[in-house]
């Protein structure tokens, strides 16, 4: 996992697995914004996934796809 810290409040990674999302709670991480759309990718996990494990980890866990090219 690749993180890159954008702020004190405010850290940007690739696309994270289950397993990402236990060693970024480990870190002191509280919060996950998921902005990649299902299905975006073939190895992409499933979001359900990604949400059970902030779950999992008492993690915030908020879902705002960002479609390429459609943003504003």
């Amino acid at each position: 996992m690749q993180i890159k810290k954008i702020s004190p409040f405010l850290s940007v990674t690739p696309q994270l697995t289950a397993n990402d999302i236990g060693v970024a709670a480990a870190q002191g991480f509280k919060t996950i914004i998921c902005n990649r759309p299902d299905n975006e990718a073939e190895d992409q996990p499933a979001r359900a996934e990604l949400e059970a494990a902030a779950k999992r980890y008492e993690m915030s866990w908020y879902y705002l796809p960002v479609v390429p090219g459609q943003i504003t």
